[in-house]
């Protein structure tokens, strides 16, 4: 039986509420929020190729008025590549279904369809899906609130390529990597942070002090050197923003920057190296790094409906 301290429950309450804000994600949804390169690639060269984005009627995956699948099995999340040649969706991902889940890829011109299991990992719930060029593609599936599990699949060798535990993973296009945050297990007893920065060939970039959690994973700018995330102190229960700069792309950081944080936490999008975009739940800010300086800040829709019902209420 594990004890549990009267801080560490509540740490843990705390953690499972954050983490479930920053990545608006449930156990009975599936989402493409909250990792920047699955929703990135998608987006962008959709709009750069002038194409469509592929869509789902009665159940069979179209894309621009073509249909593209016959099957009956039920078919999620199409995702384009990123050169606009197949379609990517996802098969059997809800814990209802009695098939083991799947990733399907649809050739658009010749239809052709190759379906490449999903090894389960323990997890609990599929939570996103993207891909990191036009060869692998990724799943990202929740095991608890701390920990997610993602797996690689390799399109050319129909299998499974590599498969990491963590937590916000992020595609790093320029250098080729994946990075994450490897956390230590928020509960029971033992040494609490020291979670790790990590790249998919196991080099550290950042370790957090003891009793400091990071919160979610690394997020990277254009240019794949400048690196921001939120850090806790577990025993201040003061938040950090932390800026680095990566020295080289074998686990190394410099110019490492702190900044308590007194604001909604969220995702975190780069604007340039001088400033960044945080996409909370209540609102949506950007922040000049140099003169950490809030400099802009709007409610979003959620906000503005909560504030309206509490006016309701109290008129």
């Amino acid at each position: 039986m594990v004890n549990f301290k009267s801080k560490t429950l509540l740490y843990w309450i705390i953690i499972c509420f954050i983490l479930a804000t920053c990545s608006a994600v449930t156990v009975s949804a599936i989402s493409t929020d909250n990792l920047s390169f699955f929703e990135m690639n998608s987006t962008e060269v959709n709009q750069n190729s002038g194409t469509s984005n592929p869509s789902i009627i009665n159940n069979q995956i179209h894309f621009q008025s073509k249909k593209l699948t016959s099957s009956k099995q039920e078919k999620l999340l199409p995702v384009t590549s990123p050169d606009g040649n197949m379609v990517a969706f996802a098969y059997n991902l809800f814990a209802s279904s009695n098939q083991d889940p799947k990733i399907g890829f649809v050739d658009i011109k010749s239809g052709e369809t190759i379906d490449i299991p999903i090894i389960d990992h323990l997890a609990t719930s599929w939570l996103k899906v993207g891909w990191f060029d036009n060869k692998r593609f990724g799943v990202v599936g929740q095991i608890n609130p701390s920990l997610e599990v993602i797996e690689i699949v390799n399109i050319e060798s129909k299998k499974i390529e590599n498969t990491y535990y963590g937590l916000g993973f992020t595609w790093d296009d320029k250098h080729n990597r994946l990075l994450f945050n490897v956390p230590q297990p928020h509960f029971g007893e033992g040494e609490k942070g020291k979670n790790k920065i990590v790249d998919d060939l196991g080099n550290i970039y950042y370790e957090s002090p003891i009793d400091v959690v990071i919160y979610g994973g690394p997020n990277i700018d254009k240019t794949g050197q400048n690196i921001a995330f939120f850090e806790g102190n577990m025993t201040t229960n003061d938040i950090f923003l932390v800026t680095a700069t990566k020295s080289n792309n074998k686990g190394s950081v410099s110019n490492i920057k702190k900044s308590i944080w007194e604001h909604d936490i969220g995702k975190i999008e780069w604007k340039d190296h001088k400033s960044i975009k945080i996409n909370g739940r209540y609102s949506i800010l950007e922040y000049d790094l140099n003169q950490q300086a809030l400099l802009t800040r709007t409610d979003t829709p959620e906000k503005i409906e909560l504030d309206l019902k509490f006016q309701e209420k109290n008129n």
